[in-house]
C-alpha cells in the first residue's frame, strides 16, 4: 500500500511545477492593436489601442520586465511619420517585445497616404482622372490593394 504521505507530496509537487509553468504566462503582457481601436483604450483584445505607437508606448512600461506581445488585427495601418524602435523596445531574453499579426499577411504597415476624397471623373478611353492635393508627393499608387499606372506627361 502507498504511503499517505508520499501521496500527498508527489501531488505537492506536480501543483507546483504546474504553477511554475502558468506564472510566466500570467506575467506575460498582450497588447492589441485594431484599425478600429482607439488611443485612449487599455489595448486590451476588447479596447484595442489604434496605432503601433501607442502600442509602442503601452509596451514601454513594461518592456525587459515581462514578455510583452503587440498583435496587430486585421487592416492597414497608416503612420503619418516613422515609427523608431530603439533599444528601449526590445526587451530583453526571456522577456521580449514581439510585434506581431493576428493573421499572417493580414496587417499591412503604410508609410503611404490614403485619399479617400478625391473626386473621380472620367476623361476618356476608360481613363479616369483626380484632382490630388499639391503637396502630394508620391511614386505609387493604389487603388484596391492593385498598384496602379500613373500617367506621364506626354504619354497621358
Amino acid at each position: 500500500m502507498t504511503d499517505p504521505r508520499s501521496m500527498i507530496a508527489i501531488r505537492s509537487f506536480a501543483a507546483l511545477v504546474l504553477a511554475c509553468m502558468l506564472v510566466p504566462a500570467a506575467l506575460a503582457l498582450d497588447i492589441h492593436v485594431s484599425p478600429t481601436g482607439s488611443d485612449t483604450q487599455l489595448g486590451t483584445l476588447f479596447a484595442p489601442v489604434r496605432t503601433l505607437e501607442a502600442a509602442r508606448k503601452l509596451a514601454r512600461s513594461h518592456a525587459g520586465r515581462e514578455p510583452v506581445t503587440i498583435t496587430m488585427a486585421d487592416g492597414t495601418y497608416y503612420l503619418d511619420q516613422p515609427l523608431v524602435l530603439t533599444s528601449e523596445d526590445s526587451g530583453r531574453a526571456g522577456a521580449p517585445v514581439i510585434y506581431r499579426a493576428a493573421h499572417e499577411g493580414k496587417a499591412i504597415v503604410s508609410g503611404g497616404e490614403r485619399l479617400d476624397a478625391l473626386d473621380w471623373q472620367p476623361w476618356k478611353n476608360g481613363i479616369y482622372r483626380a484632382q490630388i492635393p499639391a503637396d502630394l508627393r508620391t511614386e505609387d499608387i493604389f487603388a484596391n490593394g492593385v498598384r496602379q499606372i500613373l500617367a506621364r506627361y506626354p504619354n497621358f
